[in-house]
Formats: C-alpha cells, structure tokens, sequence
C-alpha cells in the first residue's frame, strides 16, 4: 500500500508519502523459500517555498524495516531504522546563481543468523551484527556564464558489534 500527495503554487510546495509493504515466505512448486517474509514502512515529508529569486527546500524521511528474510546472505534482516533529512537552499540571479544542500542521515541495523531461519545446530554459532551509521554531507556550488565552481562535504561514522547472544563474555 503506498500514496503521495503533492499540492504546489507559485510559492510553496509540500510533498508527503508513505508505503507500508509486507509478505510472507514465498511459495513455489515444492514449498517455500525460508526465509523471505518480509515488512517495511517509509514516510517522506518536504516543504519548499520560493521568495523572488531565493528557494529553500526542507525534506525528513523515516524508514523501518522489520523482520525480513534474506535467502541468499547468512543472515537476515531484524530491523533497519533509517532517519534521514536535507535542507536546500538556491538563488538565481540571472547571469549568477548559487545552490547549497545539507543532508543528515542516521541509520540504526540488526542482523542475525537464527531468529527467522533455523538456527545453527550449535549455540557457539549464533551470530548477531548490531550497526549504526551516522552521515553528514554538504555541496555548495555557484555558476556564472555557464561556469560552475563549488566545494562538498562528506562525513560518515560507522559502528558494528557482532557478538554470539549466547555467549556473556
């Protein structure tokens, strides 16, 4: 299930969507492909507004991701939360213009390789991967007479713990 809804004017603009998505295992001739079930849900969110010569665009996205299978890796997905947002701002001044972007994302990720599938035989091999990710990026660029000339940005943190929940230490 999904929908958009955009409404715009000379002056503003606002854009909102959102999807929600969800199966079970796939099923073929001779069974199911264990496993490939799946759920996930995205928001997305913007307002822009131009004033004479000057726009400015905001946008904020949410992703969540639940349980979700991955047949063909070791592990499958327990969920993905994903926020992300940008800030725009452009001027055009006829034979000169100007753009900048920020943008933030953050994302947060845990994996394991027993709680959909079946798990190892053995407690020792149960593995979890809880990661996270941090962006921060930028572009600023200015043009004239069909020349451009700018500078950008980009900054990632990442984080990943992969530990057996079965063993303390």
């Amino acid at each position: 299930l999904s929908g958009a809804f955009v409404a715009s004017n000379s002056q503003h603009r606002l854009k909102l969507s959102g999807l929600t998505e969800q199966a079970d295992d796939a099923e073929f001739g001779d069974g199911k492909i264990l496993p490939s079930e799946y759920e996930r849900s995205r928001l997305d969110a913007g307002y822009g507004l131009r004033l004479g010569r000057h726009s400015f665009q905001l946008d904020y996205g949410r992703n969540e991701t639940g349980d979700s299978g991955t047949p063909a890796l070791p592990m499958d997905i327990e969920y993905i939360d994903s926020d992300l947002a940008g800030f725009g701002y452009g001027f055009d001044g006829g034979r000169w213009n100007l753009d900048g972007r920020l943008w933030w994302s953050g994302i947060d990720h845990g994996m394991t390789n027993y709680h959909l599938r079946t798990p190892p035989p053995s407690g020792a091999n149960y593995r979890r991967n809880i990661t996270s990710v941090e962006i921060l990026g930028f572009s600023l660029t200015a043009g004239l007479d069909g020349w451009r000339f700018g500078i950008d940005g980009h900054e990632e943190t990442h984080q990943s713990d992969i530990d057996n929940p079965n063993n303390p230490a």
